[in-house]
């Protein structure tokens, strides 16, 4: 194989870092961050017309018939079938001098493997494509079977986190596309270049392959007008990702004009479907910074795609995938009447699907959508509705079908899904033996397969199951686990696949604060331990870190951290820590750390401080308001730790590291009724240390 473009790329995202701190803080404070809905990634395509053309007149009938069949397995999901008949397909290959076919047939046998989380039969059969290359003479063929070959290796690459050795092979996939005089090849692999560009950091250079190399190939006036429209929905799908909403709005809207003009009705739902998603997350955006009547608008909008997607005929997966999304906004925005016109139709549209990953996802979705509906209303008609209400039977059933489908289809990856969610629905029933039956056994899916994105969120479950169940020391050893497997995995949490639903309020951010919970609460009353509070203050940091990477879309995991305390002795840090029932403070000074709590729900918190900064904006006017609230947060925060700091009396400056929407309130605004905090200490605050 050619080494064409080898290079080493940094990690770092910190020139948009101090750009970026200020916005994130107040974005934290206000408002959950928008669930990454993403269509299929480029990175994932293969190109099964080539392959079918490639294929050498001498391979008997049957070997043609077997690949053909292939292809279509392999289209519809069904990846372990497809190996199958492949494999079968290579046999009749094997005994003809078609090399390039072989090393084609190889390559996507790979692709296959990798979605099943075959990790090493995935890096073999890839090893064998590229051995039949080398001795390959130069040709166009040849170079577009190696472009595909590099494609697939760098999926894997990317797949198993190794993002720079993905780029530059991306880069060679690049290169060998353009030898192949193959636009449609060398425009997916930009994208794919850029996009592990932006989760190295590479924010300039990944915006200068979305603005530079892939726009003037979209102008190209002599571009045929599916691939032209193809490439936008890709840039537009990508920029989202990226949290370039308006850009992907626009390069959105332009592919579903092109496929509209030339009647690509089959691109034009796909393109629609996905300027709906890229809607939902400007009026998530807007929401978040306050702007209530255009977040509304945006929704709207999503809507309106949603359902001209979904009154297409006849029924199709994006169809499906339309009424999902609709379903999901209209229960996150409350319009429950709507919700419950619309999830019977869903039902029986959903269990006719035929068994594919995609179709299981789908079911997976349905029953989260259905499970956060009967949550919220507690299995209640709401007062304005008497339209029939899921059960937690029906929600069970759709697991059980989708859980049979991925065992039908051997796909372990799918079936940890299913299974797993599973045991969450027994959790939230409170059947801990069954819900405990399930989470192992979706544990030891997970453990077979490797796949480490679904990994955390099992020991996840194990811990909180555990903690349920009173047994704080397994619990601990869960949790621990979980945050471990997260820190291997936040970069590809990025750019995870819409039919999983991440959201990281929801994901990532309950497992670290749910962890330092368990850390921060000691048996018989008792304080917690320095080395509990040392190992809170280090959960508390990680997620902060996460929340910065989630924020800029990076992966910052090689930034210098200061592991040990170096302040002076006339300084102390304060890490106040919101909970679910309490709001907790540590205090760190060189030599040890002391603890206090109070006893105050999360939402009386999240109001206070929500009241207060929206009176401090208008302060002149709401003086009072703004004093009595500052007094309340300062007896949270300040008055259990008075005598402390009065006893060091050295102790001139507090460094506050901030935790959730205290970021959004001046530390020097509080005040014991007399003095502000500001009179009498020197205030700083820091991200984190």
């Amino acid at each position: 194989m050619r080494n064409l473009l080898p290079q080493r790329m940094g990690r770092r995202c910190l020139r948009l870092l101090l750009l970026a701190v200020l916005s994130f803080w107040i974005v934290f404070g206000l408002a959950a961050i928008y669930p990454h809905q993403v269509s299929k990634a480029a990175l994932d395509r293969i190109d099964t017309q080539q392959l079918g053309q490639v294929s050498n007149s001498a391979v008997s009938l049957n070997g043609k018939s077997l690949l053909q069949d292939g292809i279509r397995l392999y289209e519809s999901e069904q990846f372990a079938a497809a190996i199958a008949v492949w494999e079968q397909s290579l046999q009749e290959f094997e005994n003809t001098s078609d090399s390039l076919s072989q090393a084609l047939l190889l390559s996507n046998l790979s692709l296959a493997h990798q979605h099943l989380g075959q990790w090493s039969q995935a890096n073999e059969t890839l090893s064998k494509s590229f051995r039949l290359l080398e001795s390959t003479v130069d040709s166009s063929a040849y170079f577009e079977t190696l472009a595909k070959a590099l494609n697939t290796q760098g999926r894997l690459h990317w797949a198993r986190g190794d993002m720079e050795t993905a780029l530059a092979t991306w880069r060679e996939a690049t290169t060998a596309y353009r030898q192949a005089d193959h636009e449609r090849g060398v425009l997916l692999s930009l994208i794919n270049q850029a996009k592990v560009l932006q989760v190295l950091g590479l924010h300039i250079q990944s915006k200068a392959i979305l603005e530079g190399e892939i726009a003037q190939i979209l102008r190209n006036k002599k571009l045929e007008p599916g691939l032209k429209a193809t490439g936008f929905w890709q840039l537009g799908n990508a920029q989202r990702q990226f949290g370039e909403l308006t850009a992907s709005q626009k390069n959105l809207q332009k592919s579903l004009d092109i496929a509209s003009m030339f009647q690509l009705q089959r691109l034009r739902s796909s393109v629609l479907l996905d300027l709906g998603n890229t809607h939902r997350a400007l009026g998530k955006s807007a929401d978040a910074i306050g702007k209530k009547e255009e977040a509304l608008d945006y929704r709207r909008m999503a809507l309106d795609a949603y359902q001209k997607v979904a009154s297409s005929q006849p029924v199709s997966i994006n169809k499906v995938k339309a009424n999902l999304n609709q379903l999901s906004l209209l229960i996150d925005t409350e319009a429950w009447s709507d919700a419950q016109l619309l999830w019977p139709d869903l039902l029986s549209t959903i269990t006719e699907l035929p068994a594919s990953r995609t179709a299981i996802y789908a079911q997976l979705n349905f029953a989260n959508s259905l499970t956060k509906m009967m949550q919220t209303l507690g299995g209640q008609h709401p007062k304005t509705n008497k339209e029939p209400m899921p059960t937690w039977q029906q929600v069970d059933s759709i697991l059980v079908r989708a859980v049979q489908q991925a065992q039908s289809l051997e796909d372990s990856i799918a079936e940890s899904y299913g299974v797993g969610q599973r045991g969450e629905l027994y959790e939230i029933l409170g059947q801990w033996q069954q819900a405990q039956a399930l989470t192992q056994q979706a544990l030891w899916l997970t453990n077979k397969t490797q796949y480490l994105d679904g990994l955390y969120r099992w020991e996840w479950q194990q811990g909180r199951l555990f903690k349920e169940q009173g047994k704080r020391a397994e619990a601990l050893e869960a949790y621990d686990a979980a945050v471990k497997t997260l820190a291997s995995v936040r970069k590809n949490l990025l750019f995870i696949d819409t039919d999983v639903q991440f959201s990281f309020r929801d994901n990532v951010e309950p497992v670290y604060r749910e962890l330092v919970e368990l850390l921060l609460s000691s048996e018989q009353s008792a304080e917690p331990s320095q080395e509990n509070l040392d190992k809170a203050i280090q959960q508390i940091d990680s997620l902060q870190l996460s929340e910065l990477e989630d924020f800029l879309r990076c992966d910052l995991s090689q930034t210098t951290k200061i592991s040990q305390f170096g302040a002076d002795a006339k300084t102390a840090v304060l890490y106040p820590i919101i909970l679910e029932d309490r709001l907790t403070v540590i205090l760190q000074r060189p030599d040890r750390k002391i603890f206090s709590e109070v006893t105050v729900p999360r939402a009386e918190v999240e109001e206070t401080l929500t009241e207060l900064r929206q009176n401090l904006s208008n302060a002149r006017n709401r003086t009072p308001e703004v004093n009595a609230a500052a007094k309340k947060v300062y007896t949270w925060l300040m008055e259990p730790l008075e005598s402390t700091l009065k006893q060091q009396s050295q102790i001139d400056t507090l460094v506050f590291v901030l935790d959730g929407s205290l970021r959004n309130i001046p530390m020097a605004v509080l005040s014991d009724g007399e003095q502000y905090l500001i009179e009498k200490y020197a205030i700083a605050v820091a991200p984190e240390l």
